[in-house]
């Protein structure tokens, strides 16, 4: 669905007004506004308050592959929709109580995707659209800097700084209004050049990194949806926060410093940044070759020996 087709309708926007009139932040305001426009995609018609109950129902349906995180964000905000719809006495009940719709538990240990899968994903995308270079341009990014998947839509080729090798991202378009910093591979960069390239080949005067094919601004379902069906196609299960976690977890395991990495994926808390430590069979078993303190005696041992072999040999008195 394109965004220039989706508009809120009358309850819609008396319900943001009255979160505005209540001092809601604009941010927030923003996650209702794509909410309703991400209901509207799911369910393939408008919000239909005769029939709401099937409709959610059907839009909780497609969702479920979501992440556990990006459904409870989901319930939470329609949850309080239909609230407000309730003492409108516009509704009787709340469609997500009737269905017994619950939160899902949020397991906080990250869940990357592992090398293989990163690589069959992109194996499947199509190099010769304009859609394909940019859906692959975003998975690489993501996986290269932990970038949050709202935060990679909302890019502009300002945030870029190529010759520097870095992306600047402003406050307003993080997580936690927050400006951060985070480097980009020769490898990202270089993809980010050919895809803008293409850009300015087909439109003029777009600011935003990442378009549909439409030159419309991206939205974050369009992300989901589109690695969910290349996901289908490689036989794998990739989201898009499993490229931040595959981020955080290899940064680690190739010896990244933790005070960097909680700078890079903009965590306000360090024991965030320390779930990312993941250690398996062959980290501890390299790890130790390396650092082994028994191997530096031996080793010391060994010098000494042979020190003493040689000073032997030419009669040296030790």
């Amino acid at each position: 669905m394109k965004k220039s087709q989706f508009k809120l309708d009358t309850l819609q926007m008396r319900f943001l007004l009255s979160k505005k009139v209540n001092g809601i932040k604009e941010i927030t305001l923003e996650s209702y506004r794509k909410i309703f426009m991400n209901f509207e995609h799911q369910t393939e018609k408008p919000m239909d308050y005769d029939n709401l109950l099937e409709q959610t129902a059907d839009f909780f349906y497609k969702i479920n592959w979501y992440s556990d995180m990006a459904f409870n964000n989901q319930r939470a905000h329609l949850n309080c929709y239909f609230n407000f719809l309730i003492e409108e006495e516009i509704l009787k009940a709340n469609p997500i109580k009737e269905l017994k719709i619950t939160r899902r538990k949020e397991d906080d240990q990250p869940k990357p995707t592992c090398i293989e899968e990163l690589e069959a994903l992109l194996a499947v995308i199509p190099s010769y659209s304009y859609v394909g270079k940019r859906d692959r341009t975003m998975i690489l990014l993501m996986a290269d800097t932990g970038i949050r998947p709202a935060e990679v839509v909302r890019l502009k080729v300002d945030h870029v700084d190529l010759q520097k090798g870095y992306i600047f991202l402003t406050k307003d378009i993080t997580k936690t209004k927050k400006d951060r910093i985070t480097p980009i591979s020769d490898e990202v960069k270089n993809s980010l050049v050919s895809l803008r390239e293409i850009v300015l080949s087909q439109w003029e005067n777009k600011d935003h990194l990442f378009l549909t094919e439409d030159g419309e601004e991206m939205e974050t379902h369009v992300l989901r949806n589109n690695m969910k069906r290349y996901s289908k196609l490689a036989g794998v299960k990739v989201t898009p926060y499993q490229l931040r976690h595959f981020f955080g977890t290899e940064y680690l395991r190739h010896e990244g410093n933790l005070l960097y990495l909680q700078k890079v994926m903009g965590h306000s808390n360090l024991n965030t940044t320390k779930k990312y430590i993941q250690i398996d069979e062959n980290d501890l078993l390299r790890s130790h070759r390396t650092a082994s303190p028994i191997k530096g005696l031996i080793r010391k041992k060994n010098t000494d020996n042979q020190r003493l072999r040689i000073r032997n040999k030419d009669n040296i008195t030790i």
